[in-house]
Formats: C-alpha cells, sequence, structure tokens
C-alpha cells in the first residue's frame, strides 16, 4: 500500500482563450474543472497501474465537498479531513502561445486539523510500505510538517518520498527521507537556502 499525503487538495480551472493580452477583456473559447495537486496526480498514475493506494489531505467549504465528489467519481481512495474555509481554486489560462497559472494559498487551517492529519497519517502509516509526502500547504500549517510525518513514516519501517518547495522541502529534508523529488526550480532554491544558511 502506497500513503499519499496531499495537504492543499483544489480545484483546477482551465480557462482558454485565444490571446492573452493584460488589462484587456477576453471570452473564454472553453473552461475545463478537475481536482488538482500533485498528490491527486500520483494517486490517479497508481490508479492506472493496479497499485493499492490512499489519499489523504484536507477540503473545506463547497469547493471541498465537489473536491471530494469528483474524487469518488474518478475511483480515488481517500481519506480527507474536514477544515473550515474554503478550499482553494487555481486557474489555468491557456492562450496560443503562453500558459498563466494562477495558484490560490488555500485556507487557514486550524491546529486541530493539523493534529488530526498527523493522527491520521500516523493510523495509516502502519499498513504502507511507502508515503509520498508532496505539494504545497495551507497558512496555518507549520512548514515542518513534512519532517514530522517522515520521521513518523520512518519508526514503522516506510519508505519515503518529499516533493515539496521551499520552507517544507528543507525542512523534510532534515529527516532524511528515502527519496526527494523537487524539480529543477525548486532544487536550484533549495541549493540556494543552504548556501545562505552557510
Amino acid at each position: 500500500m502506497i500513503l499519499v499525503v496531499s495537504l492543499n487538495l483544489s480545484i483546477d480551472r482551465t480557462i482558454h482563450v485565444d490571446n492573452l493580452v493584460a488589462g484587456e477583456v477576453h471570452r473564454a473559447t472553453d473552461t475545463e474543472f478537475q481536482v488538482g495537486g500533485k498528490g491527486v496526480n500520483v494517486a490517479r498514475t497508481l490508479k492506472v497501474l493496479g497499485e493499492p493506494f490512499e489519499l489523504i489531505g484536507l477540503i473545506g467549504g463547497q469547493t471541498g465537498e465537489d473536491i471530494d465528489l469528483r474524487l469518488e467519481k474518478e475511483g480515488i481512495n481517500r481519506s480527507l479531513v474536514r477544515v473550515s474555509g474554503e478550499s482553494r481554486t487555481n486557474y489555468i489560462i491557456l492562450s496560443e502561445d503562453a500558459q498563466t497559472v494562477i495558484n490560490e494559498n488555500g485556507p487557514r487551517v486550524e491546529q486541530k486539523s493539523t493534529e488530526e492529519i498527523v493522527t491520521l497519517f500516523s493510523k495509516r502509516i502502519a499498513d504502507c510500505q511507502v508515503a509520498v509526502l508532496t505539494g504545497s500547504v495551507q497558512p496555518g500549517i507549520d512548514p515542518d510538517i513534512y519532517r514530522q510525518l517522515i520521521q513518523i513514516a520512518k519508526k514503522t519501517g516506510s519508505m519515503t518520498v518529499v516533493d515539496a518547495v521551499g520552507q517544507c522541502l528543507m525542512a523534510g529534508l532534515t529527516a532524511g527521507p528515502t527519496m526527494a523529488k523537487p524539480n529543477q526550480h525548486e532544487a536550484e532554491n533549495a541549493r540556494d537556502q543552504i548556501v545562505d544558511q552557510h
């Protein structure tokens, strides 16, 4: 079993326009909606491969209910913690020559909800061989969260993969994950932070 952690789930709204010009009014030629977050893409891939998995994350408000319903329709096995506030919507604007992405931060998460996620992870990881910790986290969540989860997973002998950015990535690396998968931009930022610290 693979446990996939994707805390900051979203609805990704993709808007197609012919030619995006800043400051102008545009009419969309098409609009698409799907659940977003790096962890969701991991879960979809595992489903296609026939690998057993469970996705855990945080959702809030009507957008969160929409996320849950859409994941249900996709057949994504999941355990989601409800939080106050509204889950984020991300906007991907596709034009002929460019892709513009606007990511919301997500709702502010209270300490109680963070503790619920840690407890849920601690229960589920006992039955999993691998934990994949991926994506951004909402305001209110300690950037140390991935380090905490990696330490919990290591106590059970589970392998860990972290794919994050900024402080979450740096904190996660201090726990010694089995693997880290930053993209080039994320890796360069991590390198610069390490250089600045020394």
